[in-house]
């Protein structure tokens, strides 16, 4: 498992919600009376995202507090209860530094270090250095993806990993899952499971959905003494209650399939891997469509199989476009058609199924595809058979005595590879040429 993390994870999130406080939205202020920060966060408790920037705005026009300029500039950064303004967001965010305030170093650090206009990876850097030598863990989380990536500063493993241990100790949770990441690479670090299972852990309690798939992978696995699948079970499920796509997957294919130990259960299966096919997962849609086409946990149902491999086969899924060749040309969930099998076929073999080339020679020299593809075409699925199928090598003899210039041309290069036969094949592949 990779530690290293893409910057888009510092685009900025909608605002956090701000305490509750009666609703001013509806009362009339002056310039000269401004409403109160009570007044806003119970504007913005009610939704009304406007009247809350409308208040934000007036109070910073009246005040040099850097909370209010924090706040108005993330409003401004983000859009919300009006149009973007990154400039004044910066502006305010500026003059809430230049008094101190942490929290707006590190919101401007994450404006630095997202894709735009303002990206400037070295500015950030020093300004989580800052907040993170005054003890903020977000701020140190930060910072050590900065050196664990060389991003704004050298790469770093070992700066990196003190970074990730100050802010995980801080209790900050995204920190606590790249420090587990860092036990288990040995980056930075040696290699430790156990300290690798603590902070997982750790992280896990903290609602990150990635921690919690990753730590009932390591339950699955058998790597925490004393635990194992059914505590999987169901840090699975906390994870895919979050959205976590392959843990959706992997926790509806152990319901599919009873792997592990875990009973089968037909209603779990559909329920988890639909969640991840929706979400685009296309091997999802592939074990949805398996488990419909063979109907052993689920009832079985050609047309709903069909429907779904189509749909992993059209996202690129090799093994899709195989079993979904084999329903074409069984008839199976849609007309027979063998036209549309051997396409299908070929277009598994293009996306990388070995076996979708093996089973087109098969057809090929089972005298199947005869009147369905011209024997140039087929010349490389037959030669991928030539060392295991007695059939191979008359066919492609017969094609190459027929006037076949890539049968000539395949059957050369392998006579050629053998002393025996190495001046047949030099001959074969001149006439090719």
């Amino acid at each position: 498992m990779s530690s290293h993390r893409s910057f888009a994870r510092f685009a900025l999130p909608v605002i956090a919600a701000l305490s509750c406080s009666p609703l001013w939205a509806q009362q009339a202020h002056s310039p000269d009376s401004p409403p109160t920060m009570a007044q806003i966060e119970a504007a913005w408790q009610a939704r009304d995202f406007e009247a809350a920037r409308a208040g934000l705005a007036a109070l910073a026009a009246t005040t040099t507090d850097p909370l209010v300029q924090f706040r108005y500039a993330r409003m401004l950064i983000d859009g919300i209860g009006g149009p973007r303004d990154p400039a004044q967001g910066m502006s305010l965010l500026d003059q809430a530094i230049a008094q101190g305030y942490v929290p707006a170093q590190v919101l401007q650090a994450r404006v630095l270090l997202s894709p735009g206009p303002a990206h400037n990876p070295e500015r950030a850097a020093a300004l989580l250095s800052n907040a993170a030598a005054r003890g903020t863990s977000e701020a140190q989380y930060y910072l050590g993806l900065l050196h664990l990536n060389g991003t704004g500063v050298a790469q770093d493993p070992q700066a990196a990993f003190n970074w990730l241990l100050a802010a995980s100790e801080g209790q900050y949770g995204p920190a606590q899952l790249e420090l587990a990441k860092l036990y288990i690479s040995g980056v930075g670090t040696a290699p430790n499971t156990g300290q690798a299972a603590y902070w997982m852990q750790e992280a896990a309690a903290r609602n990150i959905a990635e921690a919690q798939f990753l730590w009932a992978e390591m339950l699955a696995q058998g790597l925490v003494q004393g635990q194992a699948t059914p505590d999987a079970l169901d840090w699975y499920a906390k994870a895919g209650q979050q959205g976590h796509v392959l843990a959706q997957r992997t926790l509806g294919t152990l319901y599919l399939t009873g792997a592990e130990g875990v009973d089968p259960d037909a209603t779990l299966a559909v329920q988890w891997l639909t969640a991840a096919a929706d979400a685009g997962d296309v091997r999802a849609m592939n074990n949805l469509g398996v488990a419909y086409g063979t109907g052993t946990v689920l009832p079985q149902d050609d047309a709903q199989a069909f429907e779904w491999l189509l749909t992993a086969s059209d996202e690129g899924l090799a093994q899709a476009s195989f079993v979904l060749g084999r329903m074409y040309e069984a008839g199976r969930g849609t007309p027979a058609n063998l036209d549309k099998a051997v396409a299908t076929y070929r277009r598994a073999a293009a996306q990388g199924s070995q076996q979708a080339v093996t089973y087109l020679g098969t057809l090929t020299l089972a005298g199947t595809l005869e009147d369905v593809v011209a024997p140039h075409d087929a010349v490389g699925w037959v030669m991928a058979q030539i060392d295991e199928n007695d059939a191979a090598l008359p066919w492609m003899q017969t094609q190459a005595e027929a006037g076949v210039r890539p049968a000539q041309a395949a059957l050369g290069q392998w006579y050629a590879s053998q002393p025996a036969r190495a001046a047949e094949g030099y001959a074969l592949i001149e006439l090719a040429a």
